[in-house]
């Protein structure tokens, strides 16, 4: 059994915790931290294309093992204590609930396959043009609103994902 390939279930936990859980090490290494104008991820966070918004980049290990390179989005102004934080060590999503009472409960993921541009390959040290599983995760508190923005990326030797769907309980009728 894989006991460090990512987890997806109904828990919001990120990558940190979730390896922490299973008694692994993680190391980050945070490529950038810093404020940009992104149109696109502005749309996946729901905010004005011209708004400025936080780009963290970290590469994350797992003992000496690159396990992903990870760039996340959110608000600003909402949240610029980010940009003053080390995230070298520890989760983001700790950071967020510490800091802004975030009570995340919601994680969309897309799964899907990305080239490795010039940069990426360099990063993952594989041939430009090879295959990583991406991950786009689009965060939600528990009053519907984005709080973060994220794309993951993994080498074929560390995309293997677990997915646990559970159905919810005592759903009523939905109501139009």
């Amino acid at each position: 059994a894989n006991t460090e390939r990512e987890v997806i279930s109904d828990h919001i936990r990120g990558f940190f915790r979730q390896q922490e859980d299973l008694g692994n090490v993680v190391r980050t290494k945070v490529l950038s931290n810093t404020t940009v104008v992104d149109p696109e991820a502005a749309k996946n966070l729901g905010v004005d294309k011209n708004e400025p918004l936080v780009r963290l980049e970290r590469l994350r290990y797992v003992g000496n093992t690159l396990k992903q390179h990870v760039v996340t989005f959110l608000s600003a102004s909402r949240f610029s204590k980010v940009l003053e934080h080390d995230f070298s060590e520890g989760s983001l999503y700790e950071f967020l609930e510490r800091q802004y009472a975030v009570h995340m409960v919601e994680n969309e993921v897309v799964v899907r396959i990305q080239n490795a541009d010039a940069d990426m390959a360099e990063v993952f040290e594989v041939p430009e043009g090879a295959p990583l599983l991406a991950m786009d995760s689009v965060v939600v508190d528990e009053f519907g609103a984005i709080i973060a923005f994220g794309v993951a990326l993994h080498t074929q030797e560390q995309g293997e994902i677990k997915f646990i769907i559970r159905s919810q309980k005592d759903v009523g009728p939905v109501q139009n």
